[in-house]
């Protein structure tokens, strides 16, 4: 083995074409109430666990400087 050679690793990627099937259906008011109501929960779960971590992370901070 030459010590003055390079090691080189060589990668290739395979993508594979993704297939998107459209169909037209109708759907029931309450499929769309459910779907809004959905974001709106997690909207609203997302924004009280963001504000109970900056809560904490606030407590935390001022014990540590008191």
């Amino acid at each position: 083995m030459n010590r003055k050679s390079v090691p080189q690793a060589k990668f290739s990627y395979d993508l594979s074409p993704v297939e998107v099937i459209v169909t037209k259906g109708e759907r029931r008011w309450y499929d769309f109430l459910t779907s809004i109501l959905g974001i709106i929960g997690g909207t609203y779960s997302s924004i009280a666990l963001a504000h109970g971590l900056c809560r904490l992370t606030t407590t935390q901070v001022q014990a540590l400087f008191k």
